[in-house]
């Protein structure tokens, strides 16, 4: 998942709030306008992930939450 970076932007002490034109929101650090080490991410259908991106993906250790499933562990880049 390639997630874009765009609009209502905050700084708080969590890193940059990022409130997507879709609905969703991610608080976290970016790199090179990308969702980058630690962060969150509320999509606009209620699933979130909270853990590591690089390169704008799921990266790393992470949890990722819907209605249906809890999956909690590693994400790889490809």
């Amino acid at each position: 998942i390639l997630l874009p970076i765009l609009l209502l932007c905050y700084v708080n002490l969590f890193g940059i709030e990022l409130n997507l034109p879709d609905g969703s929101k991610y608080i976290g650090e970016l790199k090179d306008n990308l969702f980058f080490g630690e962060g969150e991410y509320y999509s606009f259908d209620g699933s979130s992930y909270i853990g590591q991106f690089e390169n704008g993906r799921f990266n790393g250790h992470g949890k990722l939450s819907n209605r249906y499933y809890v999956y909690d562990g590693n994400f790889l880049m490809e």
